[in-house]
């Protein structure tokens, strides 16, 4: 299991063959007394759910099956425009302030 976010990206991309990913910050329930707060959600170009952070680590979501690149639902979408881009520099920012 990928324990950082960077982790979770190579094993995207290397592993399932996907060529972008996108973070979207959630609003959900976290921690002790589940007061809300925001939860980071790696996606792909389709807005799919591939992995995300409980507070304490990473999980990548559903079957293999399910994180497969698909060429065709996986192409750039212009709703993840405003996402976040996970690029090398994205990552290494995000894993410095959040600790992830």
């Amino acid at each position: 299991m990928p324990k950082t976010l960077k982790e979770v990206c190579d094993t995207l991309i290397n592993k399932y063959g996907h060529q972008a990913l996108w973070l979207d910050m959630r609003s959900g329930a976290n921690g002790p007394g589940l007061y809300q707060s925001k939860q980071p959600v790696v996606i792909s170009c389709s807005r799919r759910d591939l992995a995300e952070h409980d507070g304490k680590k990473w999980h990548l979501l559903n079957s293999p099956l399910y994180l497969d690149f698909d060429p065709v639902d996986d192409s750039v979408n212009s709703i993840t425009a405003t996402d976040i881009y996970l690029d090398d520099a994205a990552i290494e920012t995000y894993m410095h302030w959040n600790s992830l």
